[in-house]
C-alpha cells in the first residue's frame, strides 16, 4: 500500500471521489484486511472445534479403556470365581471359630453345638427341596450317611471343647492336620494308595502340632504355669480328636459321592443328626439354659456364617480343583489369628506362628 496516500487518507486530504473509488489501493487494502480477519476467525474456530473434538475423543478413549479394564477383570473373576468362593469359605469358618470362642465363655460348650448348626440344617433342607434332590434308597447309603453324621457330632463337640481350653488360632491350626489324616483314612477304608510323600508331610504337620501345644518336656516350664500347661494339653487333645473325626468324615463323604448320594443331602442328613443328638444330650445333662439376647444373636450369626461357608465350599469344589481349594482354605488359620488379635486382643506366641506355618506348608505340599 502507498504510504503517501494512506497518510493523506488519515489526514482527510484524500479526495472524496478517490476515497470511495473501488479501485483505490486503500479500499482494496481494507477489503483484504477484512478478508484476512474472516479467514483467521474461521481458522481459529476450526482449531477450537478440532481441539474440542480431540478432547472428546480422549475422554471417550479413557472411558473405553476403563470399560475394557473392568471387563477384563470381570472375565478373570468369572473364570476363577471358585477360588474366590474358597476364600469366602475360609473367612466364614474363621469368623465362626471366633464367635464360638466368645460363646463358650458364657454358655456350656455342649449347648453351643446344636445352636451352631441349626441354620445349616434348615438351609440345607431348603436347598434339598429346591433342587429336588433324590433321596437315597439303599440301606448301605444310610449306613455311610449315619457314619458321617456321627463324625460331624464328634468333630463339632471336640472343636468346641478345644476352643474352651486354648486359643481359637491354635485349635484351627491343629484341625488342618485332618488333611494329612484323610490320606490314611482313605487308605484304610477306601483302599486308596498311600504315597511315601504323605508320611513326610504328616511328620511335618505333627511337628507343627508340637510347636502349637508347647509340651513342657520340649519347651520347659518357664513359659506357663502347671494349670495353663494342663489346659493346653487338654485343648490340643480335643483338637487332635476333632482332626481325626474330620478326616473320617471326609472319607465317608467321599464314599457317599461314589455311591451317588448328593452332597446337599449329605449336608442336611449330617446336620440333622448332629443337632438332634446334641440337643438331646444337652437337655438330658441339665446344662441347657435360656440364652440372653446377645448370646442368641451371636449363636444365630455363628450358625449363619458356618452355613454360608459350607455353601461357598460346595460351589467352589464344583468349579475348581480340590488341590487349589484345599490350599486356599488354609488361609483360615491366618484369618483366625488376625481376628482373635483384633477382636479378642489375644496375641499368639511365636511357637504358635511357627506351628501354624509348618501345618500350612504340610497341607499345601500334600495337596499338590
Amino acid at each position: 500500500m502507498d504510504l503517501t496516500r494512506l497518510f493523506r487518507r488519515l489526514s482527510g486530504s484524500l479526495p472524496r471521489n478517490e476515497e470511495n473509488d473501488p479501485s483505490s489501493p486503500l479500499i482494496q487494502s481494507e477489503e483484504e484486511y477484512k478478508s484476512e480477519t474472516i479467514k483467521l476467525d474461521s481458522t481459529e474456530k476450526q482449531n477450537t472445534e478440532l481441539a474440542n473434538s480431540g478432547s472428546t475423543n480422549n475422554g471417550n478413549c479413557k472411558a473405553f479403556n476403563f470399560k475394557a479394564t473392568c471387563w477384563k477383570f470381570f472375565n478373570l473373576v468369572k473364570d476363577r470365581y471358585g477360588l474366590l468362593l474358597a476364600i469366602l469359605a475360609s473367612f466364614m469358618y474363621a469368623s465362626t471359630s471366633i464367635i464360638v470362642k466368645v460363646l463358650v465363655q458364657t454358655l456350656d460348650p455342649l449347648q453351643v453345638i446344636p445352636i451352631s448348626l441349626i441354620v445349616t440344617m434348615i438351609g440345607s433342607l431348603f436347598f434339598v427341596l429346591q433342587q429336588r434332590v433324590s433321596l437315597p434308597t439303599s440301606f448301605t447309603d444310610y449306613i455311610w450317611l449315619s457314619l458321617s453324621g456321627v463324625m460331624l457330632i464328634s468333630n463339632t463337640f471336640c472343636f468346641v471343647y478345644s476352643v474352651s481350653f486354648i486359643d481359637a488360632g491354635n485349635t484351627v491350626s491343629i484341625l488342618y492336620t485332618s488333611v494329612m489324616l484323610a490320606g490314611f483314612s482313605s487308605w484304610l477304608f477306601l483302599k486308596e494308595p498311600l504315597r511315601l510323600l504323605e508320611f513326610c508331610f504328616a511328620f511335618l504337620a505333627l511337628l507343627g502340632v508340637v510347636f502349637v501345644s508347647r509340651p513342657s518336656f520340649v519347651f520347659g516350664n518357664d513359659q506357663m504355669d502347671t494349670s495353663d500347661n494342663e489346659n493346653t494339653l487338654i485343648g490340643v487333645g480335643f483338637a487332635l480328636v476333632a482332626a481325626c473325626s474330620i478326616s473320617l468324615q471326609f472319607t465317608f463323604v467321599r464314599k457317599q459321592s461314589q455311591l451317588g448320594i448328593h452332597s446337599l443331602f449329605t449336608l442336611f442328613f449330617n446336620s440333622i443328626v448332629a443337632v438332634s443328638v446334641s440337643a438331646v444330650a444337652v437337655i438330658a445333662s441339665g446344662k441347657w439354659r435360656q440364652p440372653t439376647f446377645e448370646e442368641a444373636l451371636l449363636a444365630i450369626l455363628c450358625s449363619s456364617l458356618y452355613f454360608v461357608g459350607q455353601c461357598a465350599l460346595y460351589l467352589a469344589l464344583k468349579v475348581e480343583k480340590v488341590t487349589f481349594v484345599t490350599i486356599i482354605l488354609t488361609q483360615e488359620i491366618v484369618y483366625t489369628f488376625l481376628m482373635q488379635f483384633i477382636f479378642l486382643q489375644v496375641a499368639a506366641t511365636w511357637t504358635s506362628y511357627v506351628g501354624a506355618f509348618l501345618i500350612i506348608t504340610a497341607c499345601i505340599g500334600i495337596s499338590i
